[in-house]
């Protein structure tokens, strides 16, 4: 008999932890490891930003600006942030009988509001007011890089798609509108007018 209750109580020592264990699950998820931090803010903002591609139409063609995006929500669909954009594609136009090699960027000020951004499918639009430089290098010996700085306003309307949901993508069209004259005189080439553009936006709203 004494044998029996030896073994009785040493089930119960083993199983009894297990049991407990599995009828408390939220004891468990309570146990979890936090990740150890300096401090944390009372207040946290929602914000979103990632990288985008535009496809300048040029006068002397089709040209690719990389750069990307980042802004504060104020509110669900009213964005305050900062973006800019860089010339990646080789651009040599021809004026004056000598090639040349152009440079172009540009970054600012953004503001955007959205419509119904918590739909699957919605639009956003925005303005950049950006400060910028154009620059242009004779190819021949001896010469020296011009540039040219200038300020621009560039609106935008895109058509945003919710993939997850912090992830969002979205296809649109901007216009760039600038002192072209003068950005011509240096560089030989009108930076200004449209572009298409791809953004990748990443972030809690």
């Amino acid at each position: 008999m004494q044998r029996y209750v030896c073994h009785l109580l040493l089930l119960a020592a083993f199983l009894g932890p297990a049991a407990l264990r599995a009828g408390t699950p939220a004891a468990a998820a309570d146990n979890t490891p936090t990740t150890q931090i300096l401090f944390e803010p009372k207040t946290q903002f929602p914000a979103q930003g990632g990288p985008a591609l535009k496809a300048a139409f040029l006068p002397i063609g089709t040209a690719f600006l990389v750069g990307g995006r980042g802004e504060f929500l104020l509110n669900e669909s009213l964005g305050l942030g900062v973006a800019s954009y860089s010339l990646s594609t080789e651009m040599m136009p021809t004026y004056s009988a000598t090639r040349h090699d152009l440079g172009f960027s540009y970054g600012g000020v953004s503001v955007d509001d959205s419509f119904y951004p918590r739909r699957l499918f919605y639009f956003n639009v925005s303005c950049l007011v950006a400060l910028g430089q154009a620059s242009s290098l004779p190819l021949a010996a001896n010469a020296g890089r011009d540039h040219v700085d200038f300020l621009m306003l560039e609106p935008e309307v895109n058509w945003m798609v919710n993939v997850t949901q912090e992830l969002r993508i979205g296809l649109g069209f901007s216009w760039r509108v600038l002192n072209s004259e003068n950005v011509k005189s240096v560089v030989g080439v009108d930076m200004g007018g449209g572009a298409a553009s791809l953004t990748l936006m990443y972030g809690k709203i």
